[in-house]
C-alpha cells in the first residue's frame, strides 16, 4: 500500500487557484506572454532568490514561499541506499531493509515489500528483507535485488512487477555483466565460514547464472576475487590451489593465481591460468591490471590490453619501494596510477604500524606514457585520399566522408567523418600505407566508432586479413569487441597482434592456418545490422611502448583502503583537483586543466580572502601573514550516485563524514559545489570550514554559507538544493541560476533534522531534490521531496541559437591554463547552458551541446617525457634551471645518444610528450625527433650526451596489494 505523503504548506503561501491572465512582457526577453497571476508571482518569488547573494538566517522566508513544494514521506527507517532508473523510477532501501519504490522522480514512495514474495520467511529476522541492488548495465530495466537470507528478487521492468529468487545460500557478492542482461556473476561463502557446520574448512565459491538469476552453477571454489573481462565471455579471477587441507582466509597471498575463462565459466578446457602469484587484480576501460607478488616481499604491476590474454610489465621513472596502488583511467584514454608511500617523516615507521593507527597515507601520482612512434592517422579532414579499395581501387566502394550526424547547429561536431553508406564483405576501405605489426613489435590502434564497427589488419586489399576488432565475440582472430551504439561517439582501443596472432581468412574469407602477421593494413567495414548508420574518426596507429608511466604529482593524500584524493572534474577534460601532504605535513588542493601536467593552488574567493594579502612582484600572488600561500583547500570525499547510492567515505577519517562532498556532473557543465577553507592549509575542524561554488569549472570560486553542508544539481545545472550537515537545521539554501545567487527558505518542519545527504537524480535532468537524515534527538527518519517545478513558468527556448541574445541559453568556454588563450587539452570548446537570468526551465528532453576546434600547439599542450619531471622550488634554483623546464629525473645520466648500437635512424627526447588526449595541432613541436644515425668516421667519434650527472639508475615498482 502507498504510504501516506504529508505536503507541507505555509499558511501564507500563494493560493494555487488560477486568476484572471494578463500580459506580460519582458520579464521573458521581450516577448509578450499570456501569463496567469500566479504564475507571475512566482517569476517575482525567483526574482527574489536571484537578487540575493547574502544567506538570511532565523527570519528566511518558507520555501512554499519561494514557489517551492515540500512533501515530508513517511519511511520505516533512514535511508541505506538508493538508486534511480530512467522514466522518473527511484527506489529505496531503508537500514531495515525495506524497499520503496516512486515513478515520478522521488516526489512519493511506495512499499513494495508486500509485492516480494517470502520477503519475512527466514528463520534469522536479521535476514528478511532487501540488502542491496544491482541494476544491469545491458538493460536498466532490470534489477537483481540481493537479499539477506537465500530469497531474492528481480524485475525486469523497473519495479512494475518482482519475481522470487530461491537460491538456498546466501551471496557474499554480485556484478552484473555490461552486455548481457541474463547474466550475473556471485561469490558465496560455504557453510564452515558462516558457523553453519564445523565440518571441512571456510572458503569462498564463484558462482555463474545465465539467466538472471533463475539457476546458478558453482565454477569455482577457494576463488579470492572476480570480474568480468574486457570481452562478453571472458571471466577473469583470481583463486587459490584447492588442497582442501586449509580454511582459504588462513592460506598465503603468494599462493593466489590469476586465471582467464574464455566462455563464461563453461568448459573447463577453456579457462587458464595467465598470472602467476597475482595477488590482485582489476579490470578497468583501459585494461587488466595484475599486481604479482615478488621475491623478497616486492611487488610489480603487470597490464594486459588484449583481454587478459598477455601482459607487460609497468614501468616506472624510479625505483618504487611502497607497496599499494589505485587504478584510475579517464575517458580520454589517460590511466593515472596511485603509489603508496609513507608520509615524509614516516619513512621507518613500520608499514603495519601506519595501519593500525588508521594514519591517513601519500602516494605519487603517476600517469600513463603517450603512444609511441605514429605509424599511420587519419582524422579524414582531407577526405579518403589516404584508403584504397578492394583489389586496390582508387576511392572504396561504400566509403564516403560526411559530417558528424551527432553534429546539430555546428554544435558538438568531431567534423568531418568515414561514413559505411552500405555493407561490404572482406573489408571496404584500406589504408594505402602498410606498416610493420608483429609480436615483436606490436601496434596500438584507436579510433572513435558510431553504430557497429568491423575493423582489422590485411596484407593486401585485403588478402591475408584478420577481423581482430569485431562486433561478436565469437569472430575468429578477435582481440576486441566492437560496442553497438548509436546515439554517441565510443572510443576503441587495443594492442595489436597478441602472442601468437595469425592471419584468419584468405582473400576469399577463406580460412587460413599458420601465417604469421608482419607488414599490414587498416581495414573498415560496417555490419550488416547497421550498414548505412557506422562511421569512424580520428583513427591512430602508433608503436605499442612498454607500459611506462611518467610523475604526474607528488604526495597526494590516499587512505588504507586506497581512495585517492583524485577528483577529475566531469564534463570537462583535463581538469583535476587533488591533496597533497606538505613537508610541514599540510594538506592543500592543488589544480590541474591539463591532465596533471601543471598544478596550481585554487584561488581564494573574492568574498573570502580575509586570511590573504595579495602581494605584488615577481612571486605575485595571495599569501598568509606567515608568508605562506594563501588559496581555498577543499575536502574531497567522493559522491556516488545510484549504484551505490551512497558516499564512499575515505574510512580512515570517520570525521570527513561532516563535511560535504566536491560534486561535479557532466551535465551540470561548470558547476562544482565544494566545503573547505581558505588558508595555508586544509581545516579538519567543522567550525573553520565553509561551502563554495564555481560556476567556470574550478577555475573562480564563490563563498555560499559559512558551515559545512550536502548538496546536488539538477536540471542541467541550473538549480542546486544545499543543506547544513554540521548541525541540525529545518532549512535549505537554494540557487536557480546556477550558483550565481542563493537564497534560505525553512522547510517549515515540525522539529528540525540531522541532514544525512541532498540527492537529485544523476543525469541532473529532474527539478525535484531529495532530503534525507533523522529527526533531532532521535532514531525518526526525516525524508523530504524538495519539488522546484513549479519555480518556472516556461520551458526554456532557442537552444539551437545560443549564444544570440534572443535566447535562453549561453556559450561558455572554460579559461585554461594561462597563456593558452582558452585552450584546453589542446582545444576551444564551447559550452551550451542556460543563461544565468534566464527564467525557465531547461528539461531533461533539451540536449545541451558543446563545439570543438583544434588549437595550435604551445608549450602547455606537453608533459614530461619519461624519466624527466619539473622541479620546484629551491630545487629548481639549485640546478639552475626553470621550475616549468622538464629536466632529467632518473639516476645517473640520461642516455646516451646515439646509442652505441645505432643502426638507420633512432628516437631522440628533448624531455616532453604531448599530453595523453591533447588534440593541439600545428604550432610548437616538442614531440621526440626521429634522427638519422651518423656513419661511422675516424672525424666524428661518439661522444656521449653531456646531461645529467654520473651513476647508473634502476627501474622497478614495490607494492604489496592492490585496491579495487
Amino acid at each position: 500500500s502507498r504510504e501516506p505523503v504529508r505536503e507541507q504548506r505555509d499558511e501564507n503561501a500563494t493560493s494555487e487557484v488560477l486568476a484572471p491572465s494578463f500580459a506580460l512582457g519582458s520579464v521573458f526577453g521581450g516577448k509578450t506572454r499570456q501569463c496567469a497571476l500566479w504564475v507571475c508571482m512566482f517569476v517575482l518569488y525567483y526574482a527574489q532568490i536571484a537578487a540575493s547573494k547574502e544567506i538570511p538566517s532565523e527570519t528566511a522566508r518558507s520555501c512554499q514561499s519561494l514557489g517551492l513544494r515540500v512533501s515530508e514521506i513517511k519511511l520505516d527507517a533512514e535511508v541505506g541506499d538508493m538508486l534511480w532508473l530512467p522514466g522518473r523510477i527511484v527506489f529505496v532501501i531503508t537500514e531495515k531493509r525495506t524497499l520503496y519504490r516512486s515513478d515520478n522522480d522521488g516526489r512519493s514512495f511506495e512499499n513494495v515489500m508486500g509485492r516480494l514474495e517470502d520477503s519475512e520467511v527466514q528463520q534469522d529476522a536479521s535476514q528478511n528483507g532487501v540488502e542491496a541492488m544491482h541494476v544491469s548495465d545491458a538493460d536498466n530495466s532490470r534489477v537483481f535485488f540481493k537479499g539477506g537470507g537465500s530469497m531474492h528478487w528481480v524485475t525486469y521492468n523497473s519495479g512494475k512487477t518482482f519475481h522470487a529468487r530461491r537460491t538456498g545460500f546466501t551471496f557474499y557478492t554480485l556484478k552484473m555483466h555490461k552486455t548481457d542482461a541474463d547474466a550475473i556473476l556471485a561469490s558465496r561463502l560455504n557453510d564452515r565460514c558462516l558457523g553453519l557446520t564445523t565440518e571441512g574448512y571456510c572458503y569462498m565459491s564463484l558462482y555463474v547464472s545465465t539467466d538472471f538469476g533463475t539457476t546458478w552453477k558453482e565454477a569455482v571454489q577457494y576463488v579470492q576475487q572476480f570480474d568480468w573481462g574486457p570481452h562478453d565471455a571472458t571471466v577473469v579471477y583470481s583463486a587459490y590451489d584447492d588442497d582442501g587441507s586449509v580454511h582459504q582466509f588462513f592460506r598465503q597471498p603468494t599462493d593466489l593465481n590469476v586465471y582467464r575463462s574464455s566462455d563464461m565459466l563453461g568448459a573447463k578446457e577453456n579457462t587458464r591460468l595467465v598470472v602467476r602469484r597475482g595477488v590482485g587484480f582489476k579490470v578497468a576501460k583501459s585494461g587488466v591490471y595484475v599486481a604479482v607478488k615478488g621475491e623478497e616481499g616486492t611487488m610489480q604491476l603487470f597490464v594486459s590490453r588484449d583481454d587478459a590474454q598477455s601482459f607487460l610489465p609497468a614501468v616506472f621513472p624510479s625505483e618504487l619501494q611502497e607497496t599499494r596502488y589505485t587504478i584510475m583511467d579517464e575517458n580520454d584514454g589517460t590511466v593515472f596510477v596511485s603509489v603508496e608511500h609513507k608520509p615524509q617523516g614516516q619513512e621507518n615507521t613500520d608499514a603495519m604500524v601506519v595501519a593500525a593507527s588508521g594514519m591517513a597515507t601519500v602516494g605519487d601520482l603517476y600517469a600513463s606514457v603517450a603512444d609511441g612512434e605514429v605509424l599511420f592517422k587519419d582524422d579524414f579532414e582531407n577526405g579518403l585520399t589516404r584508403w584504397r579499395g578492394q583489389a586496390g581501387r582508387p576511392i572504396p566502394s561504400f566509403s564516403k566522408i560526411v559530417p558528424d550526424p551527432l553534429c546539430r547547429e555546428g554544435k558538438g561536431c568531431r567534423g568531418k567523418v568515414l561514413k559505411m553508406e552500405d555493407c561490404a564483405v572482406g573489408g571496404d576501405a584500406f589504408s594505402f600505407q602498410s606498416f610493420t605489426c608483429s609480436v615483436a613489435r606490436p601496434c596500438k590502434i584507436s579510433y572513435w566508432v558510431l553504430g557497429l564497427a568491423w575493423q582489422g589488419f590485411s596484407e593486401g586489399f585485403p588478402g591475408k586479413h584478420i577481423w581482430s576488432a569485431a562486433g561478436k565475440d565469437d569472430e575468429k582472430g578477435a582481440h576486441v569487441r566492437t560496442p553497438r551504439v548509436r546515439d554517441r561517439w565510443t572510443r576503441v582501443e587495443y594492442i595489436f597482434p597478441r602472442a601468437h596472432s595469425e592471419f584468419t581468412f584468405d582473400e576469399k574469407k577463406k580460412v587460413v592456418e599458420g601465417t604469421g602477421i608482419s607488414r599490414v593494413r587498416v581495414m573498415l567495414e560496417a555490419h550488416q545490422e547497421l550498414c548505412n548508420e557506422t562511421y569512424f574518426d580520428d583513427l591512430r596507429v602508433t608503436r605499442a611502448r612498454s607500459e611506462d608511466y611518467v610523475v604526474a604529482l607528488r604526495d597526494e593524500t590516499r587512505d588504507m583502503l586506497g581512495h585517492v584524493d583524485l577528483h577529475a572534474v566531469r564534463g570537462i577534460n583535463g581538469v583535476l583537483v587533488s591533496n597533497t601532504k606538505s613537508a610541514r605535513d599540510e594538506t592543500q588542493t592543488v589544480y590541474s586543466v591539463d591532465n596533471g601536467n601543471e598544478w596550481r593552488p585554487l584561488s581564494p574567493p573574492p568574498d573570502d580572502r580575509a586570511p590573504c594579502r595579495y602581494r605584488d612582484g615577481e612571486h605575485a600572488g595571495w599569501f598568509t601573514q606567515e608568508g605562506s600561500v594563501c588559496s581555498l583547500h577543499l575536502h574531497l570525499g567522493h559522491k556516488i550516485k545510484g549504484v551505490p547510492g551512497n558516499w564512499e567515505f575515505r574510512a580512515h577519517k570517520e570525521v570527513d563524514r561532516r563535511f560535504g562532498a566536491l560534486v561535479t556532473n557532466e551535465h551540470a557543465i561548470g558547476v562544482m559545489l565544494g566545503v573547505g577553507n581558505v588558508g595555508a592549509q586544509l581545516s579538519d575542524a567543522s567550525d573553520q570550514v565553509s561551502t563554495y561554488v564555481s560556476r567556470d569549472g574550478g577555475d573562480t570560486w564563490s563563498l555560499v554559507q559559512r558551515g559545512s553542508a550536502v548538496y546536488d544539481v539538477a536540471d542541467q545545472g541550473t538549480l542546486l538544493l544545499l543543506a547544513r550537515n554540521s548541525e541540525e537545521t529545518d532549512e535549505v539554501t537554494v540557487s536557480a541560476d546556477g550558483g550565481k545567487s542563493f537564497r534560505t527558505c525553512g522547510l517549515q518542519l515540525e522539529s528540525k533534522m540531522e541532514v544525512a545527504d541532498v540527492l537529485a537524480d544523476p543525469n541532473a535532468s529532474s527539478t525535484n531534490f531529495i532530503v534525507h537524515g533523522r529527526r533531532k534527538g532521535s532514531q525518526e527518519a526525516v525524508f523530504l521531496s524538495v519539488d522546484m517545478s513549479m519555480l518556472f513558468p516556461r520551458q526554456c527556448s532557442d537552444v539551437e541559437l545560443a549564444g544570440d541574445p534572443g535566447s535562453d541559453f549561453e556559450l561558455w568556454s572554460p579559461k585554461g591554463a594561462p597563456g593558452s588563450k582558452g585552450c584546453e587539452m589542446g582545444r576551444k570548446v564551447d559550452f551550451v547552458r542556460r543563461k544565468a537570468d534566464a527564467r525557465c526551465y531547461v528539461g531533461e528532453e533539451t540536449r545541451l551541446d558543446r563545439l570543438e576546434r583544434d588549437c595550435r600547439c604551445t608549450e602547455s599542450d606537453y608533459e614530461c617525457d619519461y624519466c624527466y619531471e619539473r622541479l620546484h622550488g629551491t630545487e629548481a634554483a639549485h640546478k639552475n634551471v626553470s621550475a616549468t623546464q622538464c629536466t632529467w629525473s632518473c639516476g645517473g645520466a640520461a642516455p646516451e645518444e646515439p646509442p652505441k648500437q645505432c643502426r638507420g635512424t633512432y628516437l631522440h627526447s628533448r624531455g616532453y610528450r604531448r599530453i595523453e588526449g591533447n588534440t593541439c595541432q600545428g604550432g610548437l613541436d616538442l614531440t621526440p625527433q626521429r634522427l638519422a644515425c651518423p656513419r661511422p668516421s675516424s672525424l666524428f667519434p661518439h661522444t656521449p650526451s653531456s646531461r645529467g650527472g654520473g651513476g647508473g639508475w634502476s627501474i622497478g615498482g614495490v607494492m604489496l596489494g592492490l585496491v579495487t
